[in-house]
């Protein structure tokens, strides 16, 4: 008899990995794209909305649920991170130790915070035993970032959060870009 720990997605949330930016061939490690730093945890939200509807009668009864579409996000603490790289991911957001923002100026009044998309990838150590996390069309989501920096206290730790449009999670070798 054989055991098989995989698929189990809380196993993403354990494991120890890196996030690329932008990858474009991920059969070669030099197509993983950019990399933006090493996490330890990794917090994984499918994000799928959902409206319910309730009876007239009563206001109740749930009667319909309407499927909104998702908006998938990734959470990470980077360490060793790419501080030039994400300066640009998160105007404002500064990767100096001695301050966590720079504002006002960093950011014009009407920037597209959400202008910026590719896909992000997290790799795991082992990818041969734990899932991989695919996000398209993603973009930082600057204001959430914003909040986690803000609450952070150490300067070796970049927090962030990334949201996508669709997701493939699953073993490196079943993930297409």
């Amino acid at each position: 008899m054989t055991f098989t720990t995989y698929p189990s997605v809380n196993e993403i949330t354990k494991v120890g990995g890196f996030l690329y930016w932008a990858p474009t061939n991920l059969a070669l490690e030099s197509g993983y794209g950019t990399q933006l730093g090493y996490v330890e945890t990794l917090v994984f939200r499918p994000n799928m909305s959902v409206i319910d509807l309730a009876a007239e009668e009563d206001g109740v009864l749930p009667t319909i649920s309407i499927y909104c579409g998702q908006a998938p996000q990734v959470i990470a603490n980077l360490r060793n991170y790419n501080a030039a790289v994400l300066s640009r991911l998160f105007p404002g957001l500064t990767t100096d130790a001695t301050k966590k923002f720079d504002f006002p100026g960093s950011v014009k009044t009407g920037k597209n915070l959400m202008a910026t998309y590719a896909s992000l990838l997290y790799m795991p150590e082992n990818t041969t035993s734990h899932p991989a996390i695919l996000l398209r069309l993603c973009s930082p989501h600057v204001t959430a970032s914003a909040n986690m920096r803000f609450s952070h206290t150490s300067p070796l730790i970049f927090p962030c959060v990334f949201v996508g449009r669709n997701y493939t999670v699953g073993l490196l070798s079943g993930i297409t870009l």
